[in-house]
């Protein structure tokens, strides 16, 4: 049964769901900003580890979207790089392609949308950008949305605070305003403060989601996320089925272990904590197998697959007045094209 709200098409928030152990405790995240911004960079900060590939030319070195799941402060968590869309000379097509890819790996939803900003290097060309980003996905999810200034040295050596560089840039206070004044500043060559940003970004984002009762959602990602779990569904029938008898081990030592620590409880007392143990042991294993079975999804996203080309016409139709917005009424039809099997 579908958990995902379904009575209004455009929600723009849902509760977590219940249904799907990992999705339910992950933190989705999305990551942009122009090229040169410290978006890859600061990816690599908040993973602990440099998965996304960065550098020092114009050009960008993200390409397409890129993803890393992992776990940060026992919590599990996926960080999607973006390309720098705008002002890099991509074609309508890519962009198109690029916006599609992001809804698919981060569907259900995402739980903030990191806007990443160089301290002094900023244009008003960035904001202007990352509002048309914000269009595709729909206006409440600006709601969402955490400003990442990176170069946080370069403002301790003009001696000149945050709120200052904000406030000298009237688009981007009225932006930061707009979006509910959530920001946060890192120096990504830096080793000495980055636990502590990455905890307290975390801890912005929970606030986020406890403030939205729950992370960003729309008739998109609804329908990306039923196709998902089409896509995956194999794979996790394939892994509780080959995993049976080590999970049963698993969960049998567990509750046994347990018990030895009930020696002062009633026999009904005993039975009731050993059935809620053995429910929590059940739960853990299949949340390992979901979370696997996610990944192999993710990972093995293939834009030339059939079952991909009809999630991405799925949610190009379910975004189509976005796509419009973003990239002209061309794109509309392309993604129509793409979902009746015309491309």
């Amino acid at each position: 049964m579908n958990k995902y709200p379904t009575a209004e098409d455009n929600m723009a928030v849902a509760p977590d769901s219940r249904n799907q152990l990992f999705l339910s405790k992950e933190t989705r995240l999305i990551l942009i900003g122009k090229t040169g911004s410290g978006k890859s960079s600061t990816g690599n900060t908040i993973i602990g580890q440099p998965a996304f590939k960065v550098g020092c030319s114009a050009s960008s070195v993200t390409k397409s979207c890129k993803h890393a799941m992992f776990e940060r402060f026992g919590r599990d968590t996926l960080l999607l790089d973006t390309p720098g869309f705008f002002g890099t000379g991509a074609s309508q097509r890519s962009i198109e392609e690029e916006l599609k890819k992001s809804v698919i790996l981060t569907s259900p939803g995402v739980h903030a949308i990191l806007f990443v900003i160089g301290v002094g290097r900023f244009t008003e060309e960035e904001v202007t950008s990352v509002r048309r980003f914000l269009t595709f996905f729909g206006s409440e999810s600006k709601r969402h949305v955490i400003v990442i200034f990176t170069r946080k040295d370069e403002l301790e050596k003009s001696e000149k605070s945050l709120k200052y560089f904000i406030d000298s840039n009237k688009k981007l206070k009225t932006f930061i305003n707009e979006t509910g004044r959530n920001y946060i500043a890192v120096n990504n060559d830096s080793t000495v403060d980055n636990e502590e940003f990455v905890q307290k970004l975390l801890e912005l984002v929970d606030t986020l989601v406890r403030q939205n009762r729950g992370h960003f959602t729309n008739k998109m990602y609804q329908e990306a996320e039923s196709q998902m779990k089409k896509i995956e569904g194999k794979k996790l029938d394939k892994l509780i089925v080959e995993n049976q008898t080590s999970d049963q081990n698993i969960i049998d030592d567990g509750v046994r272990e347990y018990s030895r620590t009930l020696s002062g409880y009633s026999e009904s007392q005993k039975e009731l904590l050993l059935s809620k143990k053995r429910k929590s042991l059940q739960d853990e294993c299949r949340k390992i197998h979901e979370r696997e079975a996610r990944r192999n999804a993710r990972d093995n996203f293939d834009s030339s697959d059939n079952r991909w080309k009809i999630l991405a016409g799925v949610v190009a139709v379910a975004g189509g007045v976005a796509l419009g917005v973003v990239i002209g009424p061309q794109g509309m039809l392309a993604g129509l094209a793409v979902f009746l099997g015309l491309k």
